[in-house]
């Protein structure tokens, strides 16, 4: 897998924002079933106490975890950098994948950019999308 914004190479991390899967295969079950199970871990607590990103992401390593334990490499398939793309990180995107625009993204992760009162400004797309937006 590579980062979208560092285009890093890393092992696989399914991020959660956007996931397709069959439901007769009960991934999210699975899912839902093992973070239940290891969320509270008293051995976890420790580890969330060195950085708190920890406990906020641990969700989706668990969900890498049980994807990869249930799914086949040939059963897996990794959406083009033009899904779930991370628009609050576009100005620290230094792949040459970054898109220029809204328009080029079939879909966004938006974490936390609306917060900011200028995000309309900041936005890289024309104005016929920031204002339907807005």
């Amino acid at each position: 897998m590579m980062t979208h914004v560092e285009g890093e190479k890393i092992r696989p991390y399914i991020n959660s924002g956007l996931l397709v899967t069959r439901p007769e295969r009960s991934l999210l079950r699975a899912w839902c079933d093992a973070f239940l199970e290891a969320y509270q871990e008293p051995a976890f607590r420790e580890f969330y106490q060195q950085d708190k990103r920890y406990a906020i992401f641990i969700h989706q390593a668990i969900l890498s975890g049980v994807i990869l334990s249930m799914l086949a490499t040939e059963e897996m398939q990794e959406l083009p950098q033009t899904y779930n793309y991370p628009l609050h990180l576009h100005t620290e995107d230094i792949t040459g994948n970054r898109p220029s625009g809204l328009e080029e993204l079939v879909t966004v992760r938006h974490e936390g950019f609306y917060k900011d009162p200028d995000w309309s400004k900041k936005m890289p797309a024309g104005e016929p999308i920031k204002q339907w937006i807005a």
